[in-house]
């Protein structure tokens, strides 16, 4: 079963979804048979994707093997937003901020 269609491919193509698949965000890329490949989405070419891996190179596979394309979080911009969420919550800093004083936690670095 194909969880990707080409119509839903070619949108992704033109930048309809808001992502361009040669724009060097990076994906995570599950395959039918479970195997997950995350690495940038090079391009879609007669029904084969190319995807640059860092660690597995760059490499081709077929559009009827891959189950999902789901965008990868980028990591600072989540650790901003949860810095910012922490920072406004005042009920969540009267229970960090007194965490830096307690020895027992002090240990722990």
């Amino acid at each position: 079963m194909r969880y990707i269609s080409m119509p839903f491919c070619v949108l992704l193509l033109t930048g309809i979804l808001g992502s361009d698949v040669s724009g060097g965000e990076m994906r995570r890329i599950t395959l039918d048979d479970g195997s997950v490949i995350t690495g940038e989405m090079i391009s879609l070419d007669s029904g084969l994707f190319t995807i640059k891996s860092v660690s597995l190179g760059t490499l081709q596979i077929d559009e009827s093997k891959v189950r999902s394309i789901n965008d990868v979080p980028n990591i600072k911009e989540e650790i901003q937003l949860l810095e910012q969420k922490i920072l406004n919550n005042r009920e969540l800093l009267e229970i960090i901020l007194p965490l830096q004083e307690d020895p027992d936690f002090q240990t722990l670095k």
